[in-house]
């Protein structure tokens, strides 16, 4: 069995607050790729494998540009599946979007996570050489239906805006690029110190499936406000 570390966080935070700020430009910038990597083999998913019932890879489902989507904002604590709410109780939850097509009536559930799993996103593994190695993939999946006893059992369904078909599709088809260029699942926000005044400055931001759920803002500006409370929720 894998095991994991927290040496090279330990490691880097002390680098990190090490560095004089005034010297960079801060938050560093999410790191992109132009093409997504396979997968590292020795990263494997730990409770269940990725996306079991979603569609195959860079599949998306797209609808008449004349119809109106339905978009729902889902959340729900983090492993629900096999720890019901415990996670809840931390805050440690997890977002994704549902679509339903007023056209066909059809429904489809969008979620970008990690593709093994979270601790292996959020430590390093710490191999045999002393080298580390980060298992920290993430995608998108995808797949029909939105399943209302899983989503609502701990967390909730909300529908929050309607959209052209015409919109969605732009969004599909920017989320299909999206998946191959934004790789990395980034569980830290790293911060110079716990200051809530001008003197504390985010070095890293995280990016997670909330990140990727407030990335269709740039389809929909005027849900910003109700998906980050949502979010924040």
């Amino acid at each position: 069995m894998n095991s994991f570390s927290v040496l090279g966080i330990i490691v880097s935070a002390i680098s990190i607050l090490a560095i004089e700020t005034e010297a960079y430009t801060w938050p560093i910038p999410y790191q992109s790729v132009s093409n997504r990597p396979k997968n590292d083999p020795y990263c494997q998913a730990g409770l269940v494998p990725f996306c079991p019932t979603g569609k195959s890879v860079n599949s998306m489902p797209f609808v008449d540009p004349s119809d109106i989507v339905e978009v729902f904002a889902l959340k729900k604590p983090v492993w629900s599946f096999k720890y019901g709410p415990l996670m809840g109780f931390f805050n440690i939850m997890h977002d994704g979007l549902g679509f339903r097509s007023k056209k066909t009536g059809l429904n489809y559930t969008m979620e970008w996570y990690e593709l093994d799993q979270l601790f292996n996103c959020t430590f390093p593994h710490l191999l045999e050489d002393g080298n580390l190695k980060w298992c920290n993939q993430g995608a998108l999946c995808v797949y029909d239906g939105i399943n209302d006893t899983v989503w609502n059992q701990y967390g909730f369904i909300k529908k929050v805006s309607e959209v052209s078909g015409s919109q969605y599709n732009q969004f599909a088809n920017w989320s299909l690029y999206d998946n191959n260029t934004a790789i990395y699942y980034e569980t830290w926000s790293i911060y110079n110190n716990n200051n809530t005044d001008n003197s504390q400055v985010m070095f890293f931001d995280s990016f997670d499936c909330a990140s990727w759920v407030l990335s269709f803002m740039q389809w929909v500006p005027n849900l910003m406000e109700m998906l980050s409370l949502i979010i924040q929720d």
